[in-house]
């Protein structure tokens, strides 16, 4: 059955499921727009929640019923982390950095890493969907410069990542959510 028609150069690019909301992307080449869509299974309920003309979205990520995602240019460079509850009004701007990634749930924490544009490095940030409960949690680095973090994974409620550090190599880490789990 059919729940959304879409238009000549109009394209899927990501599927979502949070709580029993299915959230989708469509990505439409004729106007280089990119819109988030939310969807009960019908067409009636099939709605656009916002539209971003030049970018695209990624990392698709529900937590808690909500879906957190990045917008960001083709290059991926600058990236803005969201959160979406469904409604235009519950969609909002939570960071902005020169590149996001790596967003996964532990426990009803996203955690994810960013680059900022003055510290173009990887760092592990933590967000509880507000903007002043987004914050770093972790520089590994401490200050090298050299650090990328990735293939994170939730084992049993505790965040597991490789950090690759110049200096260092690459190494195991784990976070419980604090500072000094980290």
């Amino acid at each position: 059955v059919r729940v959304k028609a879409l238009l000549p150069g109009e394209t899927i690019e990501s599927l979502a499921k949070a709580d029993n909301t299915l959230f989708f992307t469509i990505n439409n080449t004729a106007t280089s727009t990119v819109s988030l869509w939310k969807s009960d299974g019908t067409s009636a309920g099939s709605n656009l929640i916002q539209s971003w003309p030049g970018l695209r979205i990624l990392y698709p990520t529900a937590v808690n019923g909500n879906l957190y995602f990045t917008v960001t240019t083709i290059s991926r460079n600058p990236a803005d982390l969201w959160k979406t509850d469904g409604t235009t009004a519950g969609t909002v701007m939570l960071k902005s950095a020169a590149y996001i990634e790596n967003l996964l749930d532990v426990n009803g924490t996203l955690f994810f890493t960013a680059a900022e544009d003055a510290i173009m490095y990887h760092r592990l940030w933590k967000t509880d969907g507000s903007v002043t409960g987004t914050v770093l949690l972790q520089d590994i680095s401490a200050g090298t410069g050299t650090t990328y973090l990735n293939n994170f994974f939730n084992a049993n409620g505790t965040l597991y990542f490789n950090g690759i550090n110049g200096a260092k190599g690459g190494e195991l880490w784990k976070s419980d959510g604090t500072e000094t789990g980290t």
